[in-house]
């Protein structure tokens, strides 16, 4: 991949996979569309935690623009005025200021204002009961704005209320689905300490989202990687569409057992090609790096069926 078409994908507020493939392109350019992506999603705590580990590097090569990021994220934090202005020090008294920066700066009072007043006009308060609904509506559409709201308002600690009682809905409804795994993505992500019991195929679990953060990043990782790489390599595209959302669909279904190593990611791809053929109802064929999966069916069948429940409860949540 490079970075035009991630440009691309972020044009089609594909943000997620934005943010996934971003670390791939050895372009300074990529970083700042991460951070807008994450920004994007609400997810403002991790934009600000790229910004800061990217900051030097983006502002050598785009003061300006790395200055209004800057400002974007401040804003996004509900930083007052005031506080913007405190947070700026630091680049007015950089000793290398070029002219287009040192006006920018000069005259930003206007320009400020009036991206604070867009934050004011276009915030929509959402109270944990309206949010608590949204996520237990069993609508991946209601679920994904209740989380990018969520993103964007990590710090209010009435939030902690709206985790415990989250945890309490995925507790009562025990048995796992898609909202269920995405649900639970989330709060793995959110580094939720409740722990929450459910049965899924046949099988109890017990789990604790935050200790499960360090092993969802790695699975993640992985995922990634193999996903970039058939990205770059596979020339049937109608085909590869459908694998792409087999994939998005049928990884929520694997949670709580996420990914370990690449055989098992190369296993899980290899299984959406054979659903992407009996679909298409042709051949598809598989590439070597898959084809030379050695696992037996029991894990090809496993992973076959995540991916046709994933479906299944994606149409589900599209006709209600």
């Amino acid at each position: 991949m490079d970075f035009k078409e991630l440009l691309d994908l972020f044009r089609e507020e594909k943000y997620e996979e934005v943010i996934n493939k971003a670390d791939l392109i050895a372009d300074y350019n990529a970083k700042f569309l991460k951070i807008k992506s994450y920004l994007a999603l609400k997810r403002v705590k991790e934009a600000t935690e790229e910004y800061e580990t990217n900051q030097d590097i983006l502002y050598i090569h785009k003061p300006l623009e790395t200055i209004k990021l800057f400002i974007e994220i401040l804003v996004d934090s509900n930083c007052s005025y005031s506080e913007i202005l405190n947070k700026l020090v630091p680049f007015y008294e950089s000793p290398v200021l070029d002219v287009e920066v040192q006006n920018f700066l000069k005259n930003i009072e206007p320009y400020l204002r009036e991206k604070i007043a867009d934050r004011s006009k276009n915030e929509v308060v959402l109270d944990n009961f309206e949010l608590l609904y949204m996520i237990t509506s069993e609508n991946l559409s209601e679920i994904t704005k209740a989380f990018d709201y969520i993103n964007g308002h990590q710090n209010e600690s009435r939030l902690d209320f709206l985790y415990n009682e989250v945890a309490n809905y995925l507790n009562d409804k025990t048995e796992f689905d898609s909202f269920f795994g995405y649900i639970l993505s989330q709060l793995i992500r959110l580094g939720v300490k409740k722990a929450i019991t459910f049965l899924k195929n046949e099988k109890y679990f017990m789990v604790v989202p935050a200790n499960l953060k360090e092993k969802a990043e790695k699975s993640n990782g992985l995922y990634v990687k193999v996903l970039d790489y058939l990205s770059k390599t596979e020339e049937d595209k109608e085909a590869f569409g459908l694998i792409v959302d087999y994939a998005a669909v049928g990884y929520i279904n694997v949670i709580p057992e996420y990914f370990e190593n690449l055989g098992e990611v190369n296993t899980f791809f290899k299984a959406c090609y054979l659903v992407a053929q009996k679909e298409l109802n042709r051949i598809v064929e598989v590439p070597k790096t898959l084809s030379k999966v050695t696992s037996d069916n029991s894990n090809i069948n496993q992973y076959i069926s995540a991916i046709l429940k994933g479906t299944l409860d994606l149409l589900t949540s599209k006709s209600s």
